[in-house]
């Protein structure tokens, strides 16, 4: 799964109607806390906010993942797990249904920076103790990403 997407706006937006945000590096170390954004449910069988939320959940090395999972769950280096703040008997993963393709955030060194784009998760149910999330590491697609841009040509893109 390769989640990752760039959208091509019509109309130019003004700099005080947003901030640009550096592509990052997932963190060095595990467990660290990191934060996501979305639309997601709030639980299995609900319905979808009407705004954007946000969470904190905890990075993890994909070992850490795969060992409580059972199985090799990531595909590479192109993803990032992470799972609830009290993984893996206690607290809720945060992320569910509607919430790929949102920001994974890392703050450090007084920076805020994108480090991913949220993707799938396993788990019994979403909000389940035991379950881990996995995002598109923007840090794997950076130059590829940057060669789009740089490019500003529509060759490669999709509409939608």
């Amino acid at each position: 799964m390769h989640d990752v997407a760039l959208i091509q706006l019509k109309h130019r937006i003004k700099k005080s109607q947003f901030t640009p945000m550096e592509f990052g590096n997932p963190p060095s170390s595990s467990p660290t806390n990191v934060i996501v954004a979305g639309y997601g449910v709030k639980g299995s069988g609900k319905s979808s906010p009407q705004y954007v939320s946000q969470a904190t959940v905890v990075y993890q090395s994909k070992k850490v993942c795969n060992d409580w999972l059972g199985f090799k769950a990531s595909n590479g280096r192109s993803e990032i797990c992470t799972t609830s703040l009290g993984f893996p008997k206690k607290g809720k993963m945060e992320s569910c249904f509607g919430d790929s393709g949102g920001p994974l955030i890392h703050k450090s060194d007084g920076k805020i920076r994108l480090i991913g784009v949220i993707s799938y998760f396993y788990g019994d149910k979403c909000q389940s103790p035991g379950a881990a999330d996995y995002s598109m590491s923007v840090s794997f697609y950076k130059k590829q990403i940057l060669r789009l841009v740089r490019k500003g040509k529509r060759k490669g893109w999709r509409k939608m």
